[in-house]
């Protein structure tokens, strides 16, 4: 456990979560708990690939198909970029199936503060230490 992180962040609490008024378990709870929402920029080809509704890529135009192996054929799909975001949405049109599922990919699952700082588990003990550090 990196105390310096954990005293660093429980004293200055820049996310404004009022540490100060917390107890070492309330603190510890704070920093486990999964509300940190994160985006995915880099994507592997296999997924973007298992987005895609076959009956809507039929109906795309063979440019677009094209364009759109060209970008899976990296291996990983940059979704960040605005070629990549601009491509999907030309090939595939608003309300489809395939757009709602290449945005879903861009979401990933909430993580905690704690994995955002790189603390893994955070317990009661461990604030109680960072408390002390110095």
């Amino acid at each position: 456990m990196n105390l310096q992180i954990l005293n660093t962040e429980s004293t200055t609490d820049p996310l404004g979560r009022s540490y100060a008024g917390m107890t070492d378990a309330q603190i510890a709870d704070s920093l486990n708990t999964a509300n940190r929402p994160q985006t995915n920029t880099l994507i592997p080809a296999h997924k973007v690939v298992s987005a895609v509704v076959p009956s809507e890529a039929a109906l795309i135009l063979p440019e677009e198909r094209e364009r759109i192996a060209f970008i899976v054929s990296a291996g990983e799909v940059n979704i960040s970029s605005d070629n990549v975001r601009s491509a999907f949405q030309r090939a595939f049109a608003a309300g489809t199936t395939t757009r709602a599922n290449l945005l879903a990919l861009v979401n990933a699952p909430s993580i905690s503060r704690a994995e955002e700082l790189g603390l893994g588990i955070v317990r009661e003990s461990d604030v109680a230490k960072a408390r002390n550090w110095s």
